[in-house]
């Protein structure tokens, strides 16, 4: 995945530097208005493009993102949380690029070749992360007999399925800029709550098994796009799971703990909890560790 690495010394400084920087700004509106008047909220204007950061996709800079937002809201500035807002937006096009590239990919030449020679091999071994995967995407049970029966006949998504999936892409894209456009912050917190879950999609696992888990993570990705879910399930579930032995094979368990490490990040992006980046970096933590792992038992979230 692609979210910025642990910091061996503490807390990334430039997250902690600019959460500070836009905690200060947020109670500096609540607290002390402009002399000219109170500050009016910026949302996108018609026409306005949301430009997406540069780099690559980041759930930690989103997680900033959303944290200043929160804070403004909370000290009631409109218009930090709107430019707050406007942030989030952009990460959250940036992530249905993300999408768009990865689900217009799949089932094409060689990858599609590769998963079909190779997913029969690989299916049992990453059942347990297909599996959850469709439940942290809302997806009933059953989606994922149906995504192992096509890539080992197709490859990938059928063309139809793709061309259906960018459209619901696009009609995500138009909603999470309508929101931006009219400052709507509830209507993007159930955006940010649907869109957010598709960061599964930058798990990959080790290359015996990457093609194969790109194509079924898109797959799965194509019904969850069709009708996005608003809730991943009962949050504490993703933190008990980490604590858990997996028994897969070792390019099986490395897949199912990404997935897992990812539902926990989502389903703490809005929580207020002091101790949050601190998770999150033992998070990261607990993806690149072999054994033993680290424990997550001194922290655990309050929902």
């Amino acid at each position: 995945m692609t979210h910025a690495a642990p910091n061996p010394g503490g807390f990334d400084p430039f997250f902690r530097q600019r959460k500070e920087e836009q905690l200060v700004e947020s109670r500096r509106g609540a607290g002390e208005p402009n002399p000219g008047g109170h500050e009016e909220p910026a949302g996108v204007e018609e026409g306005d493009e949301l430009v997406p950061p540069e780099g690559p996709f980041s759930l930690d800079r989103l997680r900033a993102h959303e944290e200043a937002r929160a804070a403004a809201r909370r000290a009631g500035n409109t218009g930090v949380a709107g430019e707050a807002l406007q942030q989030v937006a952009a990460d959250l096009v940036q992530l249905l690029d993300l999408a768009r590239d990865q689900i217009k990919e799949t089932g094409k030449g060689a990858s599609r070749q590769r998963v079909r020679a190779t997913f029969p091999k690989v299916k049992t071994g990453l059942e347990p992360a297909f599996t959850e995967t469709a439940e942290f995407l809302g997806l009933a049970p059953e989606r994922v007999a149906d995504v192992q029966r096509t890539l080992a006949r197709d490859g990938g998504v059928a063309p139809a399925d793709r061309h259906q999936a960018l459209k619901d892409v696009d009609a995500l894209r138009a909603q999470v800029r309508e929101a931006t456009t009219g400052l709507d912050h509830e209507e993007a917190d159930r955006l940010l709550s649907s869109v957010a879950r598709l960061a599964v999609l930058e798990i990959a696992g080790g290359p015996p098994v990457k093609d194969s888990v790109q194509a079924g993570f898109a797959a799965l990705a194509t019904f969850a796009l069709r009708d996005p879910a608003t809730s991943a399930g009962e949050p504490g579930v993703w933190h008990e799971r980490l604590n858990e032995q997996a028994k897969q094979t070792s390019y099986g368990e490395k897949v199912l703990v990404g997935v897992r490490c990812c539902a926990a990040r989502v389903v703490t992006l809005s929580l207020d909890w002091e101790e949050k980046e601190q998770y999150w970096q033992l998070l990261g933590e607990i993806e690149t560790a072999r054994s033993p792992r680290p424990d997550l038992d001194g922290l655990v979230p309050r929902w």
